[in-house]
């Protein structure tokens, strides 16, 4: 190599190297952040993979050097797939294609030395065998569905299939000898060196993106819901309810809200103890998502006290919708704890009380509603439980 493709490559070396370091220390700092653990072992391939080319010398052939050099940079393609696999949680971390184009290229550099143009073969076997990895990844990025990765994925996967058309239009130029001439050979070899690196450095970036945004997403999630039931929150609640009435003052269309309680709760907790409390709300909570429609929105209130937003509903048809969740609870039975058998109880019925109010005016807003439903279930809780008013 020149001295101008040594200073590259020397160049591209030391960002590789410092990109191994920053994501292990980010890595070991952000224990939440998956994949970022396989992106460093992927920069420290392609950083082994450069100083390796750097390395011929007298003692040590360049046949020797390159051959490995080759299977440590195909080598951070695999362990950059493997982040991926990592950061989507895929079953298995390590697919049958990368093992297979490891050995293609380790095999390569074992027989390189018996073939008189060794380093155009070996140069191809690692251009098809990156290509096809980084299209294998690509595909999986682009495959991506999921609402907080998309974005993210989308660049990552685009980056990735530029890089590898740039790959395999390299690989098909060597095959057909369109680089014999040693000064175009050496100026593309420059260019594939920082290719390669910014690639990296992209690869990097979009990993990153993507794991944030996993964290971000799942922090959200705790934030915006009840950790015991898996519904919506109050504070998520209020703003659905929010964004409902405003659309309905734009529309004119009507939406309605039910105030749900389950009744007698606290001899419930009392009786059979807080944790089997907590199973008969779960299990509420189960009657009343298979009475309403995918559409609704149901949410817990408080304690025992749940919240159902129905849109484009009447008040008689909120009655209907309640009615269906107070028949849907009131035939669970539950069986009851050991240790209230000796009591006489084999089974624990459920049953709740519920109130309905709708948006009838311009001026209502999201808590007036919500106190109306709350006002009616208190009458139907005063009138005898079990109700709907």
């Amino acid at each position: 190599m020149g001295p101008t493709l040594d200073i590259i490559l020397v160049i591209c070396t030391v960002l590789l190297c410092c990109g191994f370091g920053g994501v292990l220390l980010f890595r070991l700092s952000h224990p939440l952040l998956r994949g970022l653990g396989w992106l460093s072992g992927s920069f420290a391939a392609g950083c082994l993979g450069a100083l390796l080319v750097l390395l011929p010398s007298a003692k040590v052939p360049a046949v020797v050097c390159y051959g490995f050099a080759r299977v440590f940079v195909l080598l951070a393609f695999v362990l950059l797939h493997v982040a991926v696999l990592e950061l989507m949680k895929a079953k298995s971390l390590f697919s049958t294609l990368s093992i297979v184009l490891l050995g293609l290229v380790a095999l390569s550099g074992l027989l390189t030395p018996y073939w008189q143009h060794w380093d155009m073969l070996g140069t191809a076997v690692l251009d098809f065998a990156v290509t096809i990895q980084v299209f294998q990844t690509a595909f999986y990025m682009l495959a991506d569905k999921s609402q907080p990765t998309r974005n993210a994925a989308l660049f990552m996967g685009t980056l990735l299939l530029l890089f590898g058309s740039f790959n395999g239009l390299r690989s098909v130029a060597i095959a057909t000898g369109l680089l014999d001439d040693p000064t175009v050979s050496e100026r593309l070899q420059g260019v594939t060196f920082v290719v390669y690196v910014m690639t990296a450095l992209g690869s990097a970036f979009g990993l990153f993106w993507m794991s944030t945004a996993l964290v971000t997403a799942h922090l959200e999630a705790m934030a915006n819901t009840d950790p015991l039931t898996g519904v919506p929150n109050r504070r998520i609640f209020l703003e659905q309810c929010q964004r409902e009435i405003a659309a309905c003052k734009r529309t004119r269309k009507v939406c309605s809200v039910l105030m749900v309680d389950l009744d007698h709760f606290k001899q419930i907790n009392d009786r059979y103890g807080h944790a089997f409390g907590d199973i008969a709300l779960c299990k509420a909570i189960e009657r009343i998502k298979l009475a309403i429609r995918t559409m609704d929105t149901l949410a817990r209130w408080g304690g025992e006290e749940f919240c159902v937003l129905l849109p484009n509903a009447t008040l008689d048809m909120a009655l209907v919708v309640a009615e269906r969740i107070r028949m849907s609870v009131e035939s669970t039975n539950m069986k009851a704890p050991d240790g209230a058998l000796h009591e006489g109880h084999t089974t624990v019925s459920l049953t709740v009380s519920i109130g309905a109010a709708v948006y009838d005016s311009k001026n209502h807003d999201a808590q007036d509603i919500i106190q109306r439903a709350d006002h009616k279930l208190f009458e139907a809780k005063r009138a005898g439980r079990n109700r709907v008013m």
